[in-house]
C-alpha cells in the first residue's frame, strides 16, 4: 500500500465523525493533493477499507458532497513503512 493511502487512512482512524476530501487534505498538512486524494480514495473504497455517504448540503442549490469514513477492514491494516509500493512517493507530485 502506497504512502498517500496509509495517510488516509490514519486521517480516517483518528476522525471517527468521517472527512471531506479536502479536509484530507487540509489535514495532511501538504503530504496530499488535491489531484490525488480522491483516486485514492476511490481506490479504497473498492478494496473495502473505505467507505462514502452522501451528505447534504446547508445551502440552497448545492450538491451533496461525500463524507469518508474508515471501516471496520480498514481499521485492521497494518499502516507502518515496511510494506510501502514504489508508487508511494508519487502521491506527492
Amino acid at each position: 500500500m502506497n504512502v498517500a493511502k496509509k495517510i488516509i487512512l490514519s486521517l480516517l482512524g483518528e476522525h471517527r465523525e468521517g472527512l471531506f476530501g479536502l479536509e484530507l487534505v487540509a489535514l495532511s498538512q501538504g503530504r496530499l493533493t488535491r489531484g490525488h486524494v480522491y483516486v485514492h480514495l476511490g481506490a479504497l473504497e473498492e478494496d473495502g477499507l473505505v467507505e462514502s455517504k452522501l451528505i447534504e448540503s446547508e445551502h440552497p442549490g448545492a450538491l451533496p458532497r461525500p463524507r469518508y469514513f474508515i471501516t471496520e477492514r480498514g481499521r485492521h491494516v497494518p499502516i507502518d513503512d515496511a510494506d510501502d509500493d514504489a508508487d508511494g512517493e508519487a502521491a506527492f507530485a
